[in-house]
This record gives C-alpha cells, sequence and structure tokens, in this order.
C-alpha cells in the first residue's frame, strides 16, 4: 500500500502512485510513501529450512488477511489530484480503517512460538505508520497543510522502518508497494 503525498496533502493508493494539486500554484507531485513491508526473505541468520511449521502458517494466514486488505483499498475509488483538503482526508480515512481493522485481525493470530516479541515489533511499526497517517489525515481535514507535509516526511521514514521490520519476517502481503 501506498500513501502518496503531494504538498496539499495526501492520497492512499494500493500499488501505484496518484498525483495531488498543491493549493494555490496547482503544481502536480507524485511521491510515494508509507507501506507496511516490501518484497519477502527470509528473516535475518535463518534458513529457508528452519522457518517452523507453525511460522509457515502464522505467515500464510496474516499475508492473505493483508492481501485482502491491498485488494479492498486498490476497489477504492480514487481521490483525483483535484480534490479539496476534506475529500483528500476522507479518503485518507477510508484506507486507515481498513488498515487498522486488518491490524487489529492480525493480532488476533496466534504467533508461532519464540516469534512473540518479533511480531510486537511488526505491529508496532504498523501503529507508528498509522498514527502519522491518521495525523496527517486530520491536519489535512483543518487545513494545516505545512503540518500534513510535516508528518507526511515522517510517515516516509516509518513507511522503511515498517517495511523493513514486515519484510524481514516474512510478512510480504502486508503492504505491498514501495
Amino acid at each position: 500500500m501506498l500513501i502518496v503525498i503531494g504538498a496539499a496533502g495526501l492520497v492512499f493508493a494500493s500499488g501505484a502512485c496518484t498525483k495531488t494539486e498543491t493549493p494555490n500554484t496547482g503544481a502536480a507531485t507524485t511521491t510515494s510513501a508509507p507501506s507496511m513491508s516490501a518484497p519477502s526473505t527470509t528473516a535475518p541468520g535463518a534458513s529457508l529450512g528452519a522457518v517452523s511449521a507453525a511460522k509457515t502458517a502464522y505467515l500464510a494466514e496474516v499475508n492473505e488477511l493483508c492481501k485482502t486488505m491491498n485488494d479492498s483499498v486498490a476497489a477504492l475509488a480514487p481521490v483525483p489530484a483535484s480534490a479539496d483538503r476534506a475529500t483528500a482526508a476522507a479518503g485518507i480515512v477510508q484506507v486507515y480503517k481498513l488498515v487498522s481493522e486488518t491490524i487489529e485481525a492480525g493480532r488476533k493470530v496466534a504467533p508461532p512460538p519464540g516469534d512473540e516479541a518479533a511480531v510486537a515489533e511488526v505491529w508496532r511499526t504498523a501503529d507508528a505508520l498509522l498514527d502519522a497517517a491518521n495525523s496527517m489525515a486530520a491536519a489535512l481535514a483543518s487545513g494545516d497543510v505545512a503540518r500534513a507535509s510535516s508528518l507526511a516526511a515522517e510517515a516516509d521514514t516509518l513507511r522503511s522502518e515498517a517495511n523493513a521490520v514486515a519484510n524481514a519476517y516474512g510478512l510480504s502481503e502486508c503492504g505491498k508497494g514501495s
């Protein structure tokens, strides 16, 4: 999942960048930003043969939750670049809700024995990214474009962290995108 950020606001999209227009200038910018994971790799220090059946089952179940989320986000009507800040903020809130529900469902899946700390870190980084997205939506809805832009930069850093953590654990569907 991507959060696409322009100086005027941001839009969540799945699998592609979206243009937004800068207020007062009409300049269009396209910027990729927060998603939760990158392509799957084996966790550091683990070999492919060392992945337990419990972890394989966990990854399959949570990756399926995230795939459903990604499909739902992709099915949302895109927010046009010409949308006002309130409309853009509403689009963010729609995606925020889908992602929040997925994280909540993912937390209900019991982590593999011994992986509790690693799984908790996946959810911690996802929560931090969601918090930034929620704050961006609020700033955008209130017309605080400068704050929304600042939060967008913070969210980009959080996206990188969340991608790295989810990728290292093998949750490749949990935020496909860059």
